[in-house]
């Protein structure tokens, strides 16, 4: 069995073009590749690697296509990816309960004074919902900035390529963000609105 083999490979640019590259390397061998300069070397290794998508052309790895594989890999990656970003949302959403919390405990007289005078409890939810979505929002913001950051100075480091975030991606994450705010914010707004006022004119 071949542990490469590769068949009409293609990859066409305006100055330069790689047509029909077949070759196949079996198991236990090694190869290397000699050329001139520009004869296409490096973008056969970079279509090897998944780096470049060929306009053409099939690639096996032991029997098995390369863009399977590479979907197999892909997807094991988003798998993971989407398990720590599970994790993070809930420590992150979490840590914004928290803080809402000792902000109720803070505020407690300012809670009694405004039931006292007539505020109803969805008003007190309200204020206190707004302020744990800003809060989010807030960190959503500072993931958003630090992920274009990333994206630029790896995409340059490592690909010499200049990449965006998703535009779509990017609002769905920052809804999202704001999304947890108010979910881990209910309980926090709950217990606010709930104090009686003669017990939260009392606190000191």
């Amino acid at each position: 069995m071949n542990a490469l083999a590769v068949k009409g490979l293609c990859k066409r640019y305006p100055a330069f073009s790689l047509e029909s590259v077949s070759f196949s390397v079996p198991e236990g061998a090694v190869m290397g590749f000699i050329g001139r300069n520009g004869a296409g070397k490096s973008t056969t290794l970079k279509a090897l690697l998944g780096l470049v998508h060929p306009d053409a052309g099939e690639v096996t790895v032991l029997g098995k296509s390369f863009r399977e594989e590479e979907q197999y890999i892909k997807e094991r990656i988003g798998v993971v990816l989407g398990g720590i970003a599970g994790i993070a949302l809930l420590v992150g959403g979490i840590g914004i309960m928290n803080i809402m919390l000792v902000t109720v405990t803070e505020r407690t007289r300012e809670i009694g004074i405004k039931k006292s005078i007539g505020a109803p409890r969805r008003e007190i939810v309200g204020q206190f919902l707004v302020e744990a979505a800003i809060l989010s929002a807030l960190g959503g913001l500072i993931g958003i900035a630090l992920g274009y950051l990333l994206s630029l100075i790896l995409g340059k480091a490592m690909y010499d390529l200049i990449l965006y975030p998703d535009a779509l991606v990017t609002a769905g994450a920052f809804a999202f963000s704001v999304a947890i705010g108010i979910v881990f914010g209910i309980y926090p707004a709950a217990k606010a609105s709930g104090l009686q006022p003669v017990d939260a004119l009392r606190a000191d």
